[in-house]
């Protein structure tokens, strides 16, 4: 009985943070393709459009992938289906799946711009600060998705930078490390609040439904006492009024 308890509160949690992942993607997809989009529009400009459109395509589609994933996951909340515990972490495992291939297909823009060499080179790598900033609050409750999505691209940041050579983007690389070893913790962090919250919040629903369900019966035989004869009465009577209410 324990361990059953235990793998349905452990149920309750996963589906808590597939909940907000899938909150925050319907969020940060569209502030990704509009960001996706104005690199594009950069490098159009600068004559490098060919190989924009074809890395804001992939870009998208990945960002398609996630979104298809998340709308999934709100039509079998919506139809009341309540999958167990291997069910709601194997779908947490598909989006931190997709949000490393997404990791992948930002760390491109290290080629967009000829290891961050190009004029426009500034701006890419403020909008890929944002964009990492942005995944690590919008999935804050399953940091393997935050931690999969800013990893590839910021690594290949600093590697790009440290193969300048220059001590001021040496300092850069080094920033850049820095930030993204706080988005990390800050993942971590963020998952482990929301856990406990999320565990807080179930038990604290499994404790007022048995108290609830305790004031209705005796506690030596378990049988449903005056209160809980009542209560069934009321429930039938409102059973058979919907019944010859759809009759009728």
């Amino acid at each position: 009985m324990a361990l059953e308890k235990k793998d349905a509160l452990e149920a309750g949690i996963l589906q808590d943070q597939l909940a907000d992942l899938r909150a925050g993607l319907f969020v940060s997809m569209p502030i990704s393709t509009i960001l996706s989009g104005l690199i594009l529009t950069v490098q159009a400009l600068s004559g490098g459009g060919f190989a924009a459109a074809i890395w804001f395509l992939v870009v998208n589609a990945i960002n398609a992938a996630r979104l298809a994933l998340a709308r999934y996951q709100l039509k079998l909340r919506e139809t009341g289906h309540q999958d167990d515990q291997t069910g709601n972490s194997q779908r947490l495992r598909w989006f931190g799946i997709l949000a490393l291939l997404a990791g992948f297909a930002w760390s491109f823009l290290a080629v967009l711009t000829v290891g961050y060499t190009t004029p426009q080179a500034p701006l890419h790598l403020i909008i890929l600060a944002g964009i990492s900033a942005g995944a690590v609050t919008y999935g804050s409750a399953y940091a393997a998705a935050a931690i999969n999505f800013i990893t590839p691209p910021l690594l290949v940041t600093v590697g790009c930078l440290s193969a300048k050579g220059n001590f001021e983007d040496y300092i850069l690389a080094f920033a850049v490390l820095l930030f993204m070893g706080g988005l990390v913790r800050s993942s971590f962090v963020g998952q482990a609040r929301f856990r406990e919250a999320s565990r807080l919040r179930h038990e604290a629903e499994r404790l007022a439904a048995e108290m609830e369900r305790n004031s209705r019966e005796d506690p030596l035989t378990g049988l449903l006492n005056r209160r809980g004869l009542a209560h069934a009465i009321d429930q039938l009577g409102e059973h058979t009024r919907t019944v010859r209410g759809n009759a009728d």
